[in-house]
């Protein structure tokens, strides 16, 4: 877990310092979709090693793709991180080139051709479990058990318009399944309007199952919370790469 996140800290601080070294900016503005414990962690950091303060606007990546390109002819965004590659790609033309000097140790498919966006970290896919509603052994086990009637009302998952890790959920069981599977997980499932909000409602006992990210349900289990539980699914716990660039 330490290495993940130094991993993530060194990649967001690089695009934050090439506005340190290449103008004398007093102040970088961070849109971004990230955990405020991890927000203030790179922040802090980058303002102790540099000395210029980050203005951070927390919100969702749907919501900040849609606000980044109301701004295109007078930005008031520096960087955005980080958000499903997927959605970023649908939205490179608000970003310019930047070639990380890390990017050179990321798999194929991380970084962008013309370099406008560079994966920062990944997450896993998963169906994140309530005990107290639902027992181990009635839980499901697959994608493709969500469509099953019994599960009807008893499922959350975030709205992709607004949440990529959503984007990136409904994309995988789209491959998997088709329209006909996600139309089936939709008509199943109570759509909320950000990420936070299914891991959060679940691990309250709010919802039985909802999907999310593994990082997201797993914190809740280190931390000693005994209902909360991870289905990896059979038919596939895809992971999803997340990216960061800097606003053209």
């Amino acid at each position: 877990m330490r290495n993940y996140f130094s991993k993530i800290v060194c990649i967001a601080a690089l695009f934050l310092l090439l506005f340190a070294g290449s103008a004398p900016a007093a102040e970088v503005v961070l849109y971004s979709s990230n955990p405020s414990e991890l927000l203030d962690l790179v922040t802090k950091g980058f303002e102790a090693k540099t000395g210029i303060k980050v203005s951070v606007v927390r919100l969702g990546t749907g919501e900040a793709m849609k606000r980044i390109a109301a701004e295109k002819d007078k930005p008031l965004c520096d960087v955005f991180w980080s958000g499903d590659v997927a959605v970023l790609e649908n939205a490179k033309a608000n970003f310019q080139s930047y070639r990380s000097p890390e990017a050179k140790g990321l798999p194929a498919g991380y970084v962008e051709k013309d370099a406008r966006w560079t994966a920062s970290n990944a997450h896993v896919m998963i169906i994140m479990t309530n005990k107290s509603q639902v027992k181990d052994a009635e839980s499901p086990k697959t994608w493709k058990d969500l469509f099953l009637p019994k599960w009807k009302g008893k499922i959350v998952m975030a709205n992709p318009e607004k949440s990529g890790s959503a984007y990136a959920q409904v994309y995988g069981i789209y491959k998997l399944y088709g329209w006909d599977g996600l139309k089936k997980l939709i008509d199943n499932a109570k759509i909320l309007d950000s990420s936070s909000l299914i891991y959060k409602g679940v691990a309250a006992g709010e919802y039985p199952l909802g999907i999310t990210m593994e990082y997201a349900a797993h914190r809740y289990i280190v931390g000693g919370d005994k209902n909360v539980g991870i289905v990896y699914p059979g038919d596939g716990a895809f992971m999803a790469p997340e990216a960061a660039g800097i606003v053209a």
